[in-house]
């Protein structure tokens, strides 16, 4: 296929991006493939490549993964990132997944001790 190594790049760089990222980085990969003639048996092993193993890893085995292993909302995760990505460039990105579960250990743990305290508190008045 033409232009490999630039889309190859184009695709790493949208891979930070999560989930419109790869699906982009695959509308482009196709689209270039077809606008530049690649051989039909080509395009369809790439497509079928994306379609299949990236939508599985993108939208289904990630989520899953990310709910049960840091246990944040898709949603916040991305909004995380592309606050990760205004702070700190590429550093932010990288590290903004491992601070909002930190924030979210830090949350839980000043909402188990304020309970504690108020139950303690009540038993002590009761």
């Amino acid at each position: 296929m033409r232009y490999s190594v630039l889309l190859a790049f184009l695709a790493f760089v949208l891979e930070f991006i999560p989930v419109v990222g790869p699906l982009a980085a695959a509308g482009v990969i196709l689209g270039v493939g077809w606008f530049t003639g690649a051989a039909g048996g080509h395009l369809l092993a790439v497509g079928s490549f994306l379609l299949g193993f990236r939508f599985f890893q993108d939208y289904v085995l990630g989520p899953i993964v990310m709910r049960r292993g840091v246990q944040l909302h898709p949603l916040l995760v991305m909004f995380g990132i592309f606050a990760g990505a205004d702070i700190g460039g590429v550093a932010g990105i990288l590290l903004s997944v491992p601070v909002l579960a930190l924030l979210r250990l830090i949350w839980y743990e000043i909402r188990a001790r304020s309970a504690a305290d108020e139950n303690s508190w009540n038993a002590v008045t009761v």
